[in-house]
């Protein structure tokens, strides 16, 4: 498999720190792209450049340590993978940050010099391994953007970021929910990353969280709902009517919460 890492750049120390990073790791020189308007709108620009089998799309302040190698084995052994990335949640709630939502999985090691910490989400006994290699996973909803991996295909087919996010946020856990919507699954990978930013907030994030919500209520209603479902079912004992049972009524109040939702955002208006 062949890799393009791709990053934005407004600051040529980190870029040139994140350079010899990927050279080191995946021996390739990422492309970068200087004074882009947005995150998804500079993304979307650099991956109409590549013709590489993955593409990583990756801040230019962050740093991975692993050989290329081992992101392969994931590619090649997980099932219908749409994005992979170091942290995130399988229950994500619109209108609310990943690491908000548990459970959540993952790690990294996030800040820089003495202000480093290491940042565990999940134990090394709450992951799934791959036989080859012994690396683990977990099946998420959406994660965080400081580095995300995806087969160029895949992210043809769902149609890139979405640049209606117009600043620096939100464009991460939309195009994992645009993956799950195409049926693929996202997945957390359990290798050694690191991410020097602690994040930021304000208006621009309120404004990219609010897009989201309006966007994805009703898929990841639907999706929670399934999960609850899937996880009452091994308690209702052998008879098939209780497990059918329950699966509606289930459904049915997912269905009534959305309503609910619709009528109030058409009062609002």
């Amino acid at each position: 498999m062949t890799i393009d890492v791709l990053i934005l750049s407004n600051d040529m120390i980190l870029f040139s720190e994140a350079s010899e990073n990927i050279k080191e790791h995946f021996g390739v020189t990422p492309k970068v792209l200087n004074g882009a308007k947005s995150i998804a709108e500079g993304y979307n620009q650099l991956a109409k450049q590549s013709e590489a089998d993955i593409l990583c799309f990756m801040h230019q302040d962050a740093q991975i340590n692993f050989p290329l190698h081992i992101l392969e084995i994931y590619f090649e052994y997980l099932k219908n993978p749409g994005i992979l990335g170091f942290c995130g949640t399988n229950k994500q709630i619109p209108g609310k940050q990943w690491h908000e939502c548990p459970p959540t999985y993952g790690g990294l090691i996030q800040g820089k010099g003495n202000a480093a910490k290491d940042l565990i989400f999940s134990s090394a006994a709450d992951s799934n391994i791959i036989p080859r290699g012994k690396v683990g996973y977990n099946p998420v909803q959406t994660m965080d953007g400081y580095c995300l991996f995806v087969q160029r295909s895949v992210f043809e087919k769902i149609g890139g970021f979405d640049e209606g996010y117009t600043g620096w946020h939100g464009y991460d856990i939309d195009i994992c929910a645009k993956a799950l919507s195409m049926d693929y699954q996202n997945y957390v990978i359990h290798q050694p990353s690191t991410h020097y930013s602690w994040g930021s907030s304000g208006p621009s994030l309120d404004l990219a969280l609010t897009r989201f919500k309006e966007k994805w209520f009703m898929k990841f209603s639907e999706l929670n709902t399934l999960q609850k479902v899937t996880r009452t079912l091994p308690a209702l004992g052998p008879d098939p009517r209780e497990a059918v049972e329950a699966s509606q009524r289930a459904l049915e109040r997912g269905r009534v919460a959305r309503e609910k939702y619709r009528l109030r955002k058409a009062n609002a208006t």
